[in-house]
């Protein structure tokens, strides 16, 4: 059980402040059309403002998934597929976590740039 502590309270914030910088890294690899690279000082401080905004209520969904995930999967799942199971299970939550970053990311976009894309439609 000090195991499963310590994964869901210091693991899982240093996890998700990892997937922060990682996310804003490769978004910064993939550049709009309309603009080129980002600079590296630029993406550290995009991925502390999004950890700085959203890790509270990340970790907060985090404990409302994963406990439970864990716990059937110790309960019902046998030994040999329990690997299997949650891999499967973080395919999921690997995919709500993209598409919340990518909301705050859209969220926090240069104003002129919000401007361009409602002058589009």
């Amino acid at each position: 059980t000090t195991m499963i502590v310590i994964d869901q309270t210091v693991g899982s914030v240093m996890v998700l402040t990892g997937f922060f910088f990682a996310y804003e890294f490769f978004v910064s690899l993939f550049p709009r059309s309309d603009s080129s690279l980002t600079p590296m000082s630029t993406v550290g401080a995009r991925a502390i403002a999004g950890a700085k905004a959203s890790l509270v209520d990340t970790l907060r969904a985090n404990y409302m998934y994963w406990p439970w995930v864990n716990f059937l999967n110790f309960l019902v799942v046998p030994p040999q597929l329990r690997l299997m199971v949650s891999n499967f299970c973080a395919v999921f939550w690997n995919m709500w976590l993209s598409n919340a970053q990518a909301k705050i990311s859209a969220a926090s976009a240069h104003p002129a740039e919000l401007r361009r894309k409602d002058n589009l439609m």
